[in-house]
Order: C-alpha cells, then sequence, then structure tokens
C-alpha cells in the first residue's frame, strides 16, 4: 500500500437540483481534473467532498461562484484491489488507534489497485502506518 497527505476540498451547501453539475461545470470551465469525489445529503444540506489537481484554483473560482469551500488534510492511499485489504488498511489503523472519520474508495472491476481517500484522526501518522503496511 501507498499513502500521501492530499488536501480535500469541501463544500457545504443546499441539497437542491444541480448544485453538483454546477460545482462540476465551475471545474470544467477552467479543465480542472477532479481526482476522487464524494457527496452526501445530511437533512436539506448537501455535502461535497472532492480533491482535484489544482485545488487552489478550485477553491477561489467556487468561491467567486458564492460557495464557501474549505479545506481538510486528508490521506490518500492506493491498495491493491482485492479481498481483505480494506480490513487489512482498517486494522492497521486500529492497532495504532488512528480513528478513521470517513473514507470513500473505488476501483474499476478489473482494475489491479484502488484508491482510498480517508479522514482520520492522525493524517500524517496515517500514512506513516500505511506506507510500511505489507
Amino acid at each position: 500500500m501507498k499513502a500521501k497527505k492530499a488536501k480535500e476540498i469541501v463544500v457545504n451547501t443546499i441539497n437542491e437540483l444541480g448544485i453538483l453539475s454546477e460545482i462540476t461545470q465551475v471545474l470544467l470551465n477552467e479543465k480542472i481534473d477532479i481526482r476522487a469525489l464524494s457527496c452526501r445529503v445530511e437533512g436539506v444540506n448537501g455535502v461535497v467532498h472532492l480533491i482535484t489537481d489544482d485545488n487552489a484554483l478550485a477553491v477561489k473560482l467556487l468561491k467567486d461562484r458564492n460557495f464557501e469551500p474549505f479545506e481538510l488534510d486528508a490521506a490518500l492511499i492506493e491498495m491493491p484491489n482485492k479481498p481483505g485489504m480494506l480490513k487489512k488498511m482498517a486494522a492497521a489503523l486500529q492497532g495504532h488507534k488512528i480513528n478513521i472519520g470517513y473514507l470513500y474508495a473505488t476501483a474499476l472491476a478489473g482494475d489491479d489497485r484502488c484508491l482510498v481517500v480517508a479522514s482520520t484522526s492522525d493524517v500524517e501518522k496515517t500514512i506513516e502506518v500505511i506506507s510500511k503496511a505489507k
């Protein structure tokens, strides 16, 4: 497994039809690549988490469109796409008393690698632990 620190943009917004389309259009207009994205609804609010190839510009553009984005530290983890790897990662973090606040992951069928974005109680330690995990 490989891990590195990443900045994740978080946008809290009202849960309204077309918000994700608007956010992604703002980024598309400047050819900003979205590397990871997660969306969820919490009551009447929507929460969008994303990692891009140019977070500084993405944050500026979203602020210009009256969104209120902010950045959080996250661990970007690449691991083999096979059964048991997420369990191995979770157990390694548990063994070092690192709490997972949230995570999201993806891999396409047939791909040998998957990508995990994790927010933890200690991102630096998470990267150290995961980088040493076999």
